[in-house]
């Protein structure tokens, strides 16, 4: 009995991956990218969360307490108060809000990797898929009770027009902006500051700093708003119980 494999039989494996079921779903996922994104949201509202994550029960609370604003998260916490506004009337709560908006930020997410696989990757976007669903970003997608779904899809969508930039399908200054944008979702994108910086050395385009330079006025505008509520008139709540009024 032969229980080593062959080359022949590596053959045969590499000619399923190009042919059959794997091969004819591959394609129809690149040719139809939003309503493979379409069938994902309606997956992760499904077997959305059920349960609070993290500060998830305390965003609520403050949800339907009215607050818009959050110092860190200023974006993504008025996305979360203004789904609330449109539904409660039809008898939603804050979790079943915010589960929406998860659920509807993990598909964008998926379609930004889907174009970002078909314009710099190639191949069957399957793989892509498996990466993504492997890798845990699961838990954000399915109605996530957190900030990080809108961060993520934000953050996706940086990462596109980098590459972008890279590949000379987009300017220095659109890049900047994806930057601050997902820094107006969580100013945690500052973590990755550094790759934008980068980027016009990459091309060894120095005059694409003007442009990073003013895509990021954006994210200066984020912080300074947050560090400057007060004095601005705006009231911008934090999650420490101590900076805000819901119990």
């Amino acid at each position: 009995m032969r229980t080593i494999p062959t080359i022949t039989d590596s053959c045969r494996f590499s000619n399923t991956l190009h042919s059959g079921p794997w091969a004819s779903t591959g394609r129809f996922v690149s040719r139809h990218p939003v309503w493979t994104s379409t069938a994902l949201a309606v997956f992760f509202w499904i077997y959305r969360s059920q349960f609070y994550s993290g500060d998830g029960d305390q965003l609520t609370r403050m949800v339907e307490g009215g607050i818009w604003l959050v110092q860190t998260e200023l974006i993504s916490h008025a996305v979360f108060q203004a789904a609330y506004h449109l539904l409660r009337p039809w008898g939603w709560d804050g979790l079943s809000a915010i589960n929406l908006v998860s659920c509807v930020a993990g598909a964008v997410s998926v379609w930004i990797l889907l174009r970002f696989h078909h314009e710099f990757v190639g191949g069957n976007p399957l793989w892509a898929l498996l990466l993504f669903f492997s890798s845990g970003f699961t838990l954000y997608c399915n109605g996530h009770t957190e900030y990080y779904t809108l961060f993520l899809m934000t953050l996706f969508y940086y990462g596109y027009a980098a590459v972008g930039y890279l590949h000379g399908r987009g300017s220095s200054l659109r890049a900047a902006v994806a930057f601050s944008v997902a820094g107006w979702m969580h100013l945690g994108i500052f973590f990755a500051l550094p790759t934008l910086l980068l980027l016009p050395i990459f091309k060894r385009r120095w005059a694409d700093y003007y442009g990073i330079a003013g895509g990021l006025l954006l994210l200066g505008a984020a912080y300074y708003l947050k560090m400057s509520g007060q004095i601005l008139g705006v009231t911008i709540q934090g999650l420490s119980p101590s900076q805000n009024f819901v119990p």
